[in-house]
């Protein structure tokens, strides 16, 4: 694994006042005897010299000192024969600080520890969470916030506190700040003030988002971001929204003005009875509604020249949905006729903006092995107040099948609307 660090904002190092997982363990579930007793005052006693990884040690304790005394022990309580969940939580922390201090083989063997806490108690919040700050620490990311997104679901209790304060950090290196600012709120909530990393980085936190106005124009690069992974994710922000799209789909985006965005996805095209390769088009619109704007008459002016529509109901996936079925045998008279949807939704503006739409970014990793730095981008806000996203089916009745099923499938699997 490589370690790296992280540029937040403007070239501050996150290093922060440590509260380090040791803090979460008790020693007197562990043992009473003296020798390991002082072992684990001595792990505590020197958290703040490795509970991360420093890239050049200019630190008043030898690190060599410190290794020895945490390999010494580590031998101390491994020898123990009856290994708890706080033991091994504990063997997982002192492999962790060896890693963190160079010992590389010590990576594998903190995983090793806090997966056999997991397994004796998986209901225990402190394996997932200390296994997913390993992760985060060692710059594998999406493993880190699988497990932090595991332990998020579970009762938190005493731990709460310093849970949030880990998942902010890990979540600032993940480059989510929404997730960063979630996280600073449970921390402040759990800990009656604000916790350490808020105390240090609120402020650079906040000033990482930047504001959009909705009676702006702005460029379609400036509204929407695509992300690569199993699917490609087109996400905007500032309509919050995101897509995830097959690579083979085609996409159009067109600029954002006159307070509205759109979106023109165009899927592979379909074979028809006779054989032949027939395309049809899908489309979003996302429109920040002006005052006294409803979404059912924003979906009127969209359909009212089709007197064949029909009103029906197509999901139950979001509340406040609107939805039109139309045929126009003049539409497309070659192919049976036009077959069309339209699907309307409101939201308002949610209470954490953009946390659905997150996900970990990678930090690349040189080619050398050495480490990375990792600047983070300034972010948008949502629009502000109601916006109105309406979903578009343009096909014809000779795939009106195939091209309805993969219609719905994308609202109902590909769609993300905060």
């Amino acid at each position: 694994m490589v370690k790296f660090c992280i540029t937040l904002f403007i070239c501050a190092f996150i290093c922060g006042q440590c509260l380090a997982n040791i803090d979460h363990i008790n020693i007197d579930k562990i043992s009473t005897e003296a020798a390991q007793v002082r072992h684990f005052n001595f792990i505590k006693d020197h958290k703040r010299y490795y509970d991360r990884w420093a890239q050049n040690w200019t630190h008043d304790q030898p690190k060599t000192n410190l290794i020895a005394g945490l390999k010494e022990a580590y031998a101390s309580f491994s020898a123990i024969p009856e290994q708890n969940t706080e033991l091994q939580l504990l063997l997982g922390d002192i492999s962790h600080y060896l890693y963190n201090m160079d010992v590389s083989e010590s990576f594998q063997l903190a995983v090793k520890n806090y997966e056999l806490a997991i397994k004796s108690s998986p209901g225990d919040v402190r394996g997932y969470w200390f296994l997913g700050y390993h992760f985060g620490l060692s710059n594998l990311i999406p493993k880190a916030i699988d497990q932090f997104a595991l332990a998020q679901k579970m009762l938190l209790g005493v731990h709460a506190g310093g849970f949030w304060n880990d998942y902010a950090y890990i979540s600032t290196i993940a480059g989510m700040p929404s997730t960063t600012v979630f996280a600073m709120k449970k921390a402040k909530l759990a800990f009656g003030k604000p916790g350490a990393f808020e105390a240090e980085f609120g402020p650079q936190t906040l000033a990482h988002f930047t504001t959009v106005l909705p009676d702006q124009q702005y460029k379609n690069v400036e509204i929407w971001k695509a992300l690569k992974g199993d699917m490609v994710s087109f996400i905007s922000r500032p309509l919050g929204v995101k897509l995830l799209l097959d690579s083979t789909w085609r996409v159009d985006i067109p600029d954002y003005k006159n307070r509205q965005g759109v979106f023109v996805i165009t899927p592979p095209t379909v074979k028809n009875k006779n054989g032949k390769d027939i395309g049809y088009t899908m489309l979003l619109m996302g429109k920040v509604a002006g005052e006294g704007e409803q979404l059912s008459g924003y979906v009127e002016k969209l359909v009212g020249k089709y007197p064949t529509r029909q009103k029906i109901s197509f999901s139950n996936k979001y509340d406040q949905m609107i939805a039109y079925e139309i045929k126009d045998k003049n539409l497309y008279p070659h192919l049976g006729g036009g077959h069309l949807y339209t699907v309307g939704i409101e939201r308002d503006s949610p209470e954490d903006p953009g946390l659905l739409l997150e996900q970990p970014l990678v930090v690349p990793v040189k080619a050398t092995g050495q480490m990375t730095y990792a600047r983070a981008n300034q972010s948008q806000n949502r629009f502000p107040g109601k916006i109105f996203y309406v979903f578009l089916l343009d096909s014809c009745e000779d795939i009106h099948e195939q091209s309805l099923e993969t219609f719905r499938s994308f609202l109902e699997k590909q769609l993300i609307i905060e």
